[in-house]
């Protein structure tokens, strides 16, 4: 979770008085895309391995909902039989893989707040890093930056 409080760390900072104290704003808002552009770089993969591992937790939740209907339908099955002790087996094996589907269903819970988590993160700062390129292109040319501060600072007659 270190990147996403890198990121909105980032995200938050007030891009126009750091732009303002800085010596060279363009340089310093080059600086900050460049270090958007890796963020969201890294946020795309962490959301992508997340998205990966929630597809395979899908998966094992479906099994595990088979294999709990699989074992209902064998302690029905000995039942009828009149197998008590293949009965008992069978509703322990349930049990066994009702707790395993209701893990698996937690964590697959989790995973999908932390994919949406991620998702969210990485608009906000994709709109930040649009909205910092924007600044970027509509910036003066540094020239004649340094023209105003020296007129600003040349003495008045």
């Amino acid at each position: 979770m270190s990147v996403f409080k890198r990121i909105k760390d980032i995200v938050n900072s007030n891009i126009n008085s750091l732009l303002d104290k800085a010596e060279d704003p363009e340089k310093m808002l080059k600086l900050m895309i460049g270090e958007m552009d890796e963020a969201i770089i890294k946020m795309k993969s962490d959301t992508a391995a997340k998205m990966a591992n929630l597809k395979s937790v899908e998966k094992k939740v479906e099994e595990a909902e088979k294999a709990v209907s699989r074992w209902q339908e064998r302690a029905e099955l000995a039942i009828d039989k009149g197998s008590d002790e293949m009965a008992k087996e069978a509703i322990r094996e349930r049990k066994v893989a009702e707790e395993i589907l209701d893990s698996l269903r937690n964590d697959k819970a989790i995973l999908e707040k932390e994919v949406e988590e991620g998702k969210r993160e990485l608009e906000t700062l994709s709109s930040k890093l649009v909205e910092a390129k924007e600044r970027l292109r509509t910036m003066p040319p540094k020239k004649e930056v340094v023209k105003v501060k020296e007129e600003k600072t040349k003495p008045t007659p």
